[in-house]
């Protein structure tokens, strides 16, 4: 089986970066775990490691929601002025949090 993974970065500074991995030999799609160790040993080596953080960030995500759910994607004046509204009550929300 081939996975195919487009545009990985570590994060680290964007340092390392591939833009096609192709994981040979698996017999069946990986879950989340063995994907994040097999990009491990592909992309990091045996001296870096990945930082978990995907729990905190969909947390963050789904709090979020309630701001941009709705949101119009049209592109009349008015729908261009409820998202810009949208994204102000958003940075709000944040400069609040960081306080």
């Amino acid at each position: 089986m081939l996975f195919r993974a487009d545009t990985v970065t570590s994060g680290i500074a964007d340092k390392f970066s591939a833009r096609k991995i192709i994981l040979d030999g698996l017999q069946e799609t990986p879950n989340i775990d063995q994907l994040i160790i097999e990009l491990e040993k592909q992309l990091l080596g045996s001296d870096l490691a990945l930082e978990i953080r995907s729990s905190r960030v969909e947390q963050n995500f789904t709090r979020l929601e309630k701001y941009y759910r709705g949101a119009p994607l049209d592109s009349k004046s008015e729908s261009r002025e409820k998202r810009a509204l949208m994204i102000d009550k958003i940075i709000e929300s944040l400069n609040n949090n960081e306080n």
